[in-house]
């Protein structure tokens, strides 16, 4: 009985943290809806092997980029790791020169981002908090029909 509540409150409260950081994440998109396109430029785009706590490695991926507002030059750099997010794909096949599209906040013209914002790609990982809110009611559940 106790461990069947157990897994049910475990289940639920990784429910509420995937709905809480999910939330937070689609208000962050919200508000760059608002910012300015422009185009820029790939100053580098370079990947290299980092050792993690396991002792394995991860390929990294950094592309450096630069854009200018009004003649003034900023620059701008994305890195992730392309191990676990093979869906970042669409950045490894640019080159240095080449043009992308940026948006920059316009109240701080140094905050940028590389190309459009996917909110469908957001509101589609919330299933994943579905599932474990799903798992948890079924734990109560049979935790309480073992109780009958």
């Amino acid at each position: 009985m106790i461990v069947g509540i157990i897994f049910a409150v475990l289940f639920f409260g990784a429910a509420i943290f995937i709905s809480i950081h999910k939330l937070l994440e689609i208000r962050k998109i919200a508000s760059m809806q608002g910012w300015t396109k422009i185009s820029g430029k790939v100053l580098s785009n370079d990947s290299s092997r980092e050792t993690d706590g396991d002792g394995g490695s991860n390929l990294m991926q950094t592309l450096t980029y630069s854009y200018t507002i009004k003649t003034q030059d900023y620059t701008g750099v994305v890195t992730w790791c392309a191990d676990n997010h093979p869906g970042n794909e669409k950045f490894t096949r640019h080159t240095a020169g080449q043009r992308v599209d940026v948006l920059y906040n316009p109240v701080n013209t140094s905050e940028s981002v590389l190309g459009k914002f996917d909110q469908k790609k957001v509101f589609n990982s919330m299933w994943f908090a579905g599932f474990f809110l799903v798992m948890g009611i079924v734990f109560l559940l049979f935790d309480f029909y073992e109780v009958l």
